[in-house]
């Protein structure tokens, strides 16, 4: 399935809006990826019967998302000292990587395309959407140099490069 992002707007009353805020923290989404995975869900019985591929990959991005943010909130806990949040992305995608059951997953939800390839459109929006699932589970906010968010590169892993997270204001 080639990767394509449509964008939309969608107009909710206020009490619908504040309830998605926080059920969207509670699950550890950014609010429109959270709305983006309600309407994922929705659709995806309609799916099966006009792409059953499609239907699949989108479930197994799902669950990788769900198991990301379980493992984000496992390697990081609520109260975690500093030093825990710095690489929780990297330690979480390689999880991901060594872990065979997780790795089919992540696999499927890219296309069935090898993890540590570059150029896959299904595999960078999926990381993309991963590592703020992942900053949002733990309650993090990147770690900043001169204003700057810091990046570290990495190789041999399905990311190639992540961003250090330290404890949001809100939790220290």
């Amino acid at each position: 399935m080639d990767d394509v992002t449509l964008q939309k707007t969608i107009r909710l009353p206020l009490a619908v809006a504040v309830a998605v805020a926080r059920e969207a923290k509670e699950y550890g989404f950014e609010e429109a990826d959270y709305l983006a995975h309600l309407i994922a869900q929705a659709v995806t019985p309609t799916l099966h019967n006009i792409n059953p591929d499609a239907a699949k990959q989108v479930e197994a991005e799902a669950a990788i998302k769900m198991k990301a943010i379980d493992l984000a909130r496992e390697l990081c806990p609520a109260g975690a000292p500093a030093a825990a949040f710095a690489d929780v992305t990297l330690r979480v995608f390689q999880r991901i990587r060594t872990d065979p059951a997780l790795q089919s997953i992540y696999l499927q939800a890219i296309g069935n395309r090898p993890g540590d390839e570059r150029g896959n459109p299904l595999k960078a929006r999926l990381n993309r959407t991963l590592g703020a699932s992942i900053k949002t589970a733990v309650d993090g906010r990147p770690q900043k140099v001169g204003g700057n968010p810091v990046k570290i590169q990495v190789s041999g892993e399905y990311i190639f490069s992540f961003t250090p997270l330290e404890p949001s204001s809100d939790a220290q």
